[in-house]
């Protein structure tokens, strides 16, 4: 007999891009905690390893949760076996989606996941993105200080 993933309750993923998030979470309706290791390596030469993360992508996945989710926690691992550095991560879209959230109660996320710009004039706001109930907000500096783009 094969487990029922409509029973989960908590998920821990890594190395899962946000095109295959989707399918995971559609049968996990009554998922509440996921950990999520966004992996991405420059020497992966496999079709979605790319350095581009997109975050409408990732809303629409995590959309499957949005009733249920009460703990969610992104994080990024990047690998570069040729640099000193961790590769730089790059944004297109948002994350406007987990404003719908009504049960999250915990969020962590990487900064350049929520801001999406660090140029004031496109940066995405707090308001727009963290869930109005939210109890607890983490945001990690994932990568970022190593980064002297970032900075």
């Amino acid at each position: 007999m094969s487990p029922n993933p409509s029973t989960i309750t908590s998920f821990s993923l890594a190395s899962i891009r946000e095109t295959h998030l989707s399918r995971l979470l559609s049968v996990t309706p009554e998922l509440k905690t996921l950990r999520w290791v966004f992996n991405y390596s420059e020497e992966a030469k496999h079709a979605p390893n790319t350095s581009l993360v997109e975050l409408d992508k990732v809303g629409t996945s995590l959309f499957h949760v949005r009733n249920t989710l009460t703990e969610l926690t992104i994080s990024t691992q990047c690998d570069s076996w040729r640099y000193l550095y961790p590769p730089l991560l790059n944004t297109k879209g948002s994350l406007n989606a987990l404003v719908g959230f009504c049960q999250l109660e915990r969020l962590e996320i990487p900064l350049q996941f929520l801001a999406a710009s660090f140029i004031p004039a496109t940066a995405v706001q707090l308001k727009d993105v963290a869930p109005r109930h939210i109890q607890s907000l983490i945001i990690a500096a994932d990568n970022l200080e190593e980064q002297e783009e970032n900075e």
